[in-house]
């Protein structure tokens, strides 16, 4: 009787091991494809951000956003920053006419 009860304790620990086994595949599963679904979103805001920043002027003084241009790949945020840059280097590879 005790084989009998052992194999049959047996056979339940298995059973409850493939079950287990199972849904911690299903879960692996899941897990992967919500961890795929989250970074094409990232992707796809990181893609989005990255384009509308290149579309923008930034100042060459102090890196930010620009209103104000002198010549080919220069511009400034503030009358400041270009004096500050003016003085300091700019004057002197200026390609704008004067």
């Amino acid at each position: 009787m005790n084989s009998e009860a052992e194999k049959q304790k047996c056979a339940s620990s298995e059973a409850l091991e493939k079950q287990h086994q199972a849904a911690l595949s299903l879960l692996e599963a899941q897990l992967k494809a919500a961890k795929e679904e989250e970074m094409s979103k990232i992707l796809e805001q990181h893609r989005i951000s990255l384009s509308e920043v290149k579309k923008k002027q930034w100042c060459y003084n102090c890196e930010s956003e620009a209103i104000y241009h002198c010549c080919w790949n220069t511009s400034y945020c503030s009358v400041d920053c270009q004096q500050v840059h003016w003085h300091k280097e700019h004057k002197r590879t200026c390609r704008r006419k004067r």
